[in-house]
């Protein structure tokens, strides 16, 4: 799971090994009607956003993600409002850096979704806001579901209806017109075989987690894999926010990326330095992830049950890979989210050479007022394409002033 404000939000891989606990006689997550439900969801930067609630809260938006066992609440003041009561504390490891993160332990919570309803065994709430997610992401956002839903349903999303479906296990069946592909479930998380082709001599095959919860395409973590080197092609940028604080790593292209049949060509990944070797079992290394980018091509069916994913292509498999070409990270601020203040300059970008600093509160760009604005749309904006001028004006202590930058392609 990774997320970021938008180099692409993704939160890479929180590490979870608590034990599910509490009272096994409390019912466990079940459709109220018939053997399966479907409902909407909402599609933001390739993430899966549901509404829910817990112990009979106000609705709260949570993230769908197969790359965490324990489902998450993001800050202990979310919890505190919800009035869950805490067991215990536990440490988690924090991505990007060796940083320990304490989180509190929840035994047991009443979860309801979309006529799905019953127990969470086991919470974690996070005992301060490490991933500063509401500002990053530009939304609201409470807390991840994770292994919970996947140990008790099989999962169908369509990407295109913005549609989800849970079926229990006795009333899925394969249909002809999806691939089978096998998945490994380690630790409660899914890993698949991906084969990368890195340039037109060099292809190699290697395991990785498949994660809804990081919206990149796939991550590569450097030195995990003989084959895994960084190709000659590639820049330097920051990829996101983790428990740790910010991730540094880089950006290339690679030639394809193949699923069982499918090759998904042209793509742009991420690689970073690994900041810790990461062993879920004996004989499985994770050397990586294949992220939500990749998977929004196609409708998918995660199935922990048969340890398979079913994978059918939709109308956006051939869309083109792009990335944000400004240089410009931003957070968004204020009680609507609309405020939206730069936090990372790229060294040597468009938008550095330009004149553009940190802290710089963004009034309009392209003359329209960024009020009008939602941060996914100004991120799809910085994507859009090669060579495209941006004009930007901004407020910096007091003063108005404006810059403007052509958007430039260097993967």
């Amino acid at each position: 799971m990774q997320y970021n404000g938008f180099k692409k939000y993704a939160l890479i891989a929180l590490l979870c090994f608590v034990a599910f606990t509490g009272n096994s006689q409390l019912k466990p997550l079940s459709i109220e009607h018939g053997e399966s439900t479907t409902f909407k969801f909402r599609l933001f930067n390739n993430l899966v956003l549901l509404k829910g609630s817990l112990n009979g809260s106000d609705t709260l938006t949570l993230i769908l993600d197969t790359g965490v066992k324990n489902s998450i609440i993001l800050n202990k003041s979310i919890g505190d409002k919800l009035g869950l009561s805490y067991s215990r504390s536990v440490n988690l490891l924090g991505t990007g850096s060796d940083q320990i993160i304490s989180a509190l332990v929840v035994d047991s919570t009443h979860l309801n979704l979309y006529g799905v309803s019953g127990s969470i065994k086991t919470l974690l709430v996070l005992e301060e806001d490490y991933l500063q997610i509401r500002e990053s992401f530009g939304a609201d956002v409470h807390g991840i579901l994770g292994y919970d839903i996947f140990r008790r349903f099989i999962v169908r999303i369509d990407y295109v209806n913005h549609q989800i479906t849970f079926y229990y296990p006795s009333a899925f069946k394969e249909s002809r017109w999806f691939t089978r592909i096998p998945m490994d479930i380690i630790n409660g998380k899914p890993y698949i075989d991906v084969q990368v082709k890195r340039d037109k001599f060099n292809g190699y095959t290697t395991k990785l987690l498949l994660d809804l919860g990081a919206s990149h395409s796939a991550l590569f973590e450097l030195e995990t894999h003989d084959s895994l080197a960084l190709p000659d092609k590639h820049i330097s940028c920051n990829l996101g926010r983790g428990l740790g604080g910010d991730i540094a790593g880089y950006k290339a292209r690679v030639k394809y990326l193949a699923i069982d049949e499918f090759h998904i060509e042209d793509a742009i990944v991420s690689y970073t330095h690994p900041y810790i070797h990461i062993k879920d079992s004996s004989d499985i290394y994770r050397h990586g992830t294949v992220g939500a980018e990749i998977f929004t091509r196609f409708t998918i069916i995660i199935d922990y049950f048969n340890k398979a994913v079913y994978l059918r292509k939709n109308s956006f498999f051939k869309s083109k890979f792009e990335y944000n070409m400004s240089g410009l990270d931003l957070m968004a601020k204020g009680k609507n989210l609309n405020l939206f203040y730069i936090s990372n300059v790229a060294k040597d970008s468009p938008s550095d050479q330009a004149g553009a600093l940190p802290g710089d509160l963004i009034l309009s760009i392209n003359g329209i007022n960024t009020l009008q604005y939602d941060i996914d749309e100004l991120q799809r904006l910085f994507h859009s394409r090669n060579k495209r001028w941006i004009r930007i004006q901004a407020l910096r202590n007091n003063q108005i002033l404006e810059y403007k930058f052509r958007l430039k392609r260097e993967i």
